[in-house]
């Protein structure tokens, strides 16, 4: 397990450890634990690999009824 501690200030006994993640908890922010984590990276993978993120709105503004999020 990997700690870091502040070097521009004295802190005694202050560190925060350090830890990997690239799925988390959404309520906690901790990482899942790795096989879930992996499970979900490699469906997320079949099902997202190849797609890209336009550069433009995708919404217009005569399409605001069908934004996420909106009533």
């Amino acid at each position: 397990m990997d700690e870091v501690a502040p070097i521009y200030w004295p802190s005694k006994g202050f560190s925060l450890r350090i830890t990997r993640g690239s799925w988390f908890e959404s309520d906690s922010m901790q990482p899942l634990i790795m096989d879930l984590a992996d499970a979900i990276e490699k469906k997320h993978l079949e099902s997202f690999r190849g797609q890209v993120i336009p550069d433009v709105p995708v919404f217009s503004e005569t399409e605001g009824s069908k934004k996420p999020g909106q009533l």
